[in-house]
């Protein structure tokens, strides 16, 4: 299965409106034929001021309106943007269309307060997504999720091989980043397919060095600073070959913390 890491440059120089234009532009004349992974709220930036604004969440409703009619994904996509959910509380929202056109939905459990608003403006979700249906078994999270090892624990129990990182994480913590991705793919014993944003956000500089790692923890792509598509390939058989031959998981004790 081939997954194109698309690390976008989300930096305040540049309107969201333009952002949009630009990277629809992209994603159309690439005419992609690979599962595509964007980084966490693109539109409005994780870090921006006006992120969190009537007119953002405007934004990035009507992007996801009109996107299937806009760009041909053959294979599925998966972003963050900010909604509204049904008790019209704003949430951080992975979405995921899978090549069938079939939409799953994971709201971010951990909102990040440290240097932005969104713990204080942003509803947590309260339940994981492991999507079950796929050729590999993929789970989500975001960004400041993959400090919790207990969500990605979680996903594995529940059948995750593949674990996908839609972030915007910051370069002061990047070495946080890289190490951190590590331990979940060793720990779970999954592949790990992290998609981070390049760009200063209210002044705030994003990272970029969007990742991939195999079952057993090696670093085999990784992005630089910059904005960059990059198309990666996965191992089928790679989780469960590592999984018979090391099988560590079959020893997990404690299942859930109360």
């Amino acid at each position: 299965m081939k997954i194109l890491m698309a690390q976008l440059s989300v930096d305040d120089i540049e309107p969201s409106s333009l952002r949009i234009k630009r990277v629809t532009d992209i994603l159309t004349a690439l005419d992609i034929d690979a599962f595509l992974v964007l980084p966490e709220l693109w539109i409005s930036g994780a870090f921006s001021k006006n992120a969190y604004s009537k007119s953002a969440l405007q934004e990035n409703e009507e992007f996801l309106s009109e996107f299937n009619k806009k760009v041909n994904v053959r294979q599925g996509v998966l972003g963050t943007f900010l909604v509204h959910n049904i008790h019209d509380k704003i949430v951080n929202r992975l979405i995921y269309i899978s090549k069938n056109a079939n939409q799953l939905y994971y709201d971010k459990i951990h909102t990040f307060g440290v240097e932005s608003e969104e713990s204080k403006l942003v509803e947590s979700g309260l339940s994981y997504l492991v999507d079950l249906e796929s050729e590999y078994k993929f789970g989500f999270c975001i960004c400041y999720d993959i400090r919790f090892p207990e969500l990605m624990r979680k996903l594995t129990y529940n059948g995750m091989e593949v674990l996908i990182v839609s972030a915007a994480w910051p370069e002061s913590r990047i070495d946080h980043w890289k190490k951190l991705l590590v331990a979940r793919a060793i720990e779970n014993q999954v592949f790990v397919i992290a998609v981070n944003a390049v760009g200063t956000q209210g002044g705030t500089k994003l990272g970029g060095n969007s990742i991939f790692i195999s079952p057993q923890g090696d670093v085999l792509v990784e992005l630089s600073d910059q904005e960059e598509f990059v198309e990666i390939e996965l191992d089928y058989d790679s989780v469960r070959k590592t999984r018979a031959a090391f099988p560590v998981l079959g020893d997990i004790r404690i299942l859930s913390i109360n």
